[in-house]
């Protein structure tokens, strides 16, 4: 009995291989290994289980009719993809850190078979061929977007290219005058269709345009199984959408990989992400004091849309944080756009009060005008062990100069200004003041050019005296 089981198993293996060698249907291939529209090619792809997802609303989806510009005579060609009929290009360089999937990517690679994977990938691997479906890619090519997955035929014409400047540009692929794998090819075939994606720099949008030529339907009548359409992230989670039309649909749960009916001219799908208005990643929040100041800095260790930092400090009379400097007069404080690596950035107040403390608040900007808080932080400045009066500055100025003091205690406190002759020329009590470090601007309009002297003298609340000269020279 054992010996004629045997001999059964082995007539059916023997007829597997038979079937599958003269090429008759006995065994149906399963669900993960996809047929290729040539004969006798199929590409198998590793398929994962579905679960509930939320991609979809990470994004803002519209469709919508705009304009298609063509970028043939201004962007640079793709030819690595012309040399495999399912080609994918080399790393092409977006020109700015595009974020996906709250991922910073600065290459994509492209398939002559309408898809961008953020995936570095080999260009002439057979299982890169196409998607078949969104949910059964290959785990290689994620995360990858499509404007059209399907068996295409490029014709020599992949485009792609970088406009505008920071943080506005925009990175765009065109596949230009394609047609499904066995229509008529060449620069006068009718049934050609144009496509592209557009990434933006400072919302992150993406948007796939189309633009079909005179007979374009007879090219989808030439794929085998239809097109996907839509965004695959880096697990694996899809947004399908229904159809290439303004009343197209997106969905996360449900795949239309069937869609044949082709576009109307300027046809736009455009995924803004939710979540892309502001995202900076900062740490290392720290205020340091001085006698007479307050340095705040921090690091950014990314930046997504970010057009700089406000930095507002509490009014201890009213407790509200009002605006001290600002990214917009500041240059200091001016952020990088998007960027992968971020850097950092520092602030000095020197309008404070010593022994006082202060609060601080940082805020980050979107290029967009969203503003989001990032720290707050407390400072108690110190106070000066010592009386001292600096060298004023500029030196020599014209007609003005600053002249800075520190005083131990609270003290009465009067600035003279002298000649070359010993003659006092300007006189100034300040009155009483705190113990500090303090800043005083003279203005000499009114004298000639020459060396002048000033002196601080300061009487503590004590009795204890403090004299001390410096010179200076004003030069009209």
């Amino acid at each position: 009995m054992e010996g004629k089981m045997s001999k059964f198993y082995k007539c059916i293996f023997l007829t597997s291989i038979i079937s599958i060698v003269i090429g008759t249907n006995v065994f149906a291939f399963p669900s993960s290994v996809k047929r290729h529209s040539h004969p006798g090619v199929m590409s198998v792809l590793r398929t994962r289980p579905r679960v509930p997802s939320d991609f979809l609303s990470k994004f803002n989806f519209t469709a919508s009719t705009g304009s298609f510009n063509s970028i043939t005579s201004t962007g640079d060609t793709i030819p690595e993809v012309f040399d495999y009929d399912e080609g994918v290009s080399v790393a092409l360089p977006i020109g700015f850190a595009f974020y996906f999937g709250g991922n910073p990517y600065s290459y994509v690679f492209a398939s002559s078979n309408g898809w961008l994977s953020f995936n570095p990938l080999s260009r002439n691997d057979s299982l890169y061929k196409y998607a078949d479906t969104l949910a059964d890619a290959d785990t290689r090519m994620l995360p990858f977007i499509t404007p059209l997955d399907a068996d295409l035929i490029v014709n020599n014409h992949i485009y792609y290219e970088t406009d505008g400047s920071a943080p506005n540009r925009i990175f765009t692929v065109e596949w230009s005058q394609v047609v499904g794998y066995g229509n008529s090819v060449g620069p006068n075939a009718t049934d050609q269709l144009s496509f592209q994606v557009k990434l933006y720099e400072t919302t992150g949008e993406i948007q796939f345009i189309y633009q079909p030529g005179p007979d374009s339907s007879v090219a989808f009548d030439a794929y085998d199984t239809g097109t996907s359409i839509g965004l695959v992230d880096s697990l694996g989670e899809f947004i399908s959408l229904s159809g290439m039309s303004t009343s197209a649909t997106a969905s996360s749960v449900t795949e239309i990989d069937s869609v044949k009916t082709p576009p109307s001219d300027g046809l736009t799908f455009s995924f803004v992400p939710t979540d892309h208005s502001l995202s900076v990643q900062a740490t290392d929040f720290v205020a340091t004091t001085d006698v007479g100041s307050v340095m705040i800095s921090w690091k950014t260790q990314s930046e997504v849309g970010n057009a700089g930092f406000n930095i507002l400090r509490e009014d201890p009379n009213t407790s509200t944080f009002k605006l001290i400097s600002s990214y917009t007069s500041n240059d200091s404080l001016r952020g990088l756009g998007t960027s992968s690596t971020g850097r950092s950035y520092d602030f000095t107040d020197y309008h404070v009060v010593s022994g006082s403390t202060f609060q601080y608040k940082i805020q980050s900007v979107s290029t967009g005008g969203v503003t989001k808080d990032l720290s707050t932080l407390s400072a108690t400045v110190d106070v000066p062990n010592a009386c001292a009066l600096y060298q004023n500055y500029p030196n020599p100025f014209n007609p003005t100069t600053t002249i800075q003091f520190d005083l131990k205690a609270q003290s009465t406190v009067t600035l003279d200004i002298y000649n070359v002759l010993g003659q006092r020329v300007f006189e100034n009590n300040y009155g009483t003041m705190n113990a500090g470090r303090f800043t005083k601007v003279v203005n000499m309009d009114m004298f000639a050019s020459g060396m002048y002297f000033y002196r601080i003298v300061a009487i503590g609340n004590n009795g204890e005296k403090f004299v001390s000269m410096k010179k200076f020279v004003l030069m009209k």
